[in-house]
């Protein structure tokens, strides 16, 4: 009699035990739904980055100096004019031809001069100008990146002054670390219990009694719910 009612009090241990497992596992997931974690729990799962300082403004290499800049703009505007009074002798030269002031002949070899000196300006105007561009284009580069970098840097700060004031911690993938544990404890239990009723089977190789019948009762409940939970955890 002392045996039936060890084992009857042992089963009933375990359903208690799952029982309690899964109304923590409940009430867990409710207030995750409900409220979302507590603060000193509030986790992220982007860690804080930082942007190396691998460039900054006064490690870019700079190809054209303040100086040869500012050669090349007197230049570009020294071509510039050059170039229009040569469009102007052009002209000219047409004017003279259809005034009777200048031959056909004369007209042709001065036009064919002047235009080969109208492609060296071109050629000329278009070098300045490309120097003058990629000045400017290298001084923007260095501005953006240092404006970039103050910006960045201010909100870095502040994401990080926010997250302190909240408590965030970054951790990568918390809700599956945290549930690591729980589910091995009812994977554990459920072993446990499987144990306990193979073992269960060896002793009680006679008939059985009541007892035995209402102890492979009360494991069969307890094994078909913790199968259950298992099945909630998967499918949450």
């Amino acid at each position: 009699m002392d045996l039936e009612v060890w084992i009857w009090l042992l089963g009933f241990s375990v359903a208690i035990l799952a029982i309690f497992v899964y109304a923590i596992t409940r009430e867990e997931r409710e207030d995750k739904k409900t409220y979302g974690p507590p603060r000193s729990q509030l986790t992220s799962t982007s860690p804080i980055t930082v942007l190396p300082p691998t460039i900054t403004p006064g490690e870019i290499r700079t190809s054209i100096t303040e100086d040869q800049a500012k050669l090349a703009q007197q230049e570009l505007k020294a071509l510039t004019i050059e170039k229009e009074i040569l469009s102007y002798a052009l002209t000219h030269l047409y004017e003279s031809e259809s005034q009777g002031k200048l031959a056909e002949s004369d007209r042709e070899r001065l036009v064919a001069k002047y235009g080969e000196q109208m492609k060296g300006l071109d050629e000329r105007i278009r070098k300045s100008q490309l120097i003058v561009d990629l000045h400017d284009l290298e001084k923007s580069q260095i501005e953006w990146i240092r404006t970039f970098q103050e910006k960045y840097g201010d909100m870095t700060r502040k994401i990080e002054e926010i997250r302190q004031m909240i408590g965030v911690v970054s951790k990568a993938e918390p809700e599956k670390a945290a549930s690591e544990p729980l589910k091995k404890g009812e994977e554990k239990l459920k072993e446990r219990a499987r144990k306990t009723s193979m073992e269960t089977k060896e002793e009680t190789r006679p008939p059985k009694s009541k007892a035995d019948e209402k102890v492979e009762e009360i494991r069969a409940e307890v094994l078909k719910e913790l199968e259950r939970l298992e099945q909630i955890e998967t499918e949450a």
